[in-house]
């Protein structure tokens, strides 16, 4: 029997699986996303994120919706972030890239908070 490890965060209103793929995984995480996101016969949450390796950041994160849709999301964001320090990769004050589905992200630890600097919004689809 395999065994998966995860946590589940929630940031301002959002919930999260969150696992930890640098090693990669060896299960399909849209089918994954779609079965563990159902509130009712899954863990429940908003969506899946993976962090990943990356070549254009410290990090990649690979985000999933509930339906496996790939996505950018801030609360999500900040919560991979607090996972990376929990994982002793990150301390308080240190700067982290993280490369997303659209852009690399800079984001900061200051005190019990996560800063990430989204850039500009786009609001045309």
């Amino acid at each position: 029997m395999n065994t998966l490890r995860f946590i589940k965060m929630h940031g301002i209103g959002n919930d999260f699986i969150v696992l930890d793929g640098r090693d990669g995984l060896s299960f399909d995480l849209v089918e994954f996303a779609r079965k563990a996101s159902d509130r009712n016969f899954g863990i429940g949450a908003d969506g899946v994120i993976a962090l990943e390796n990356s070549d254009k950041a410290h990090y990649r994160m690979r985000y999933l919706n509930a339906d496996g849709s790939a996505a950018v999301c801030g609360n999500g964001m900040r919560c991979l972030t607090r996972f990376i320090s929990d994982l002793g990769l990150l301390n308080e004050g240190d700067e982290l890239t993280l490369e997303t589905e659209h852009d690399v992200v800079d984001i900061q630890i200051v005190g019990e908070r996560v800063k990430v600097d989204m850039g500009e919004p786009i609001f045309e689809g």
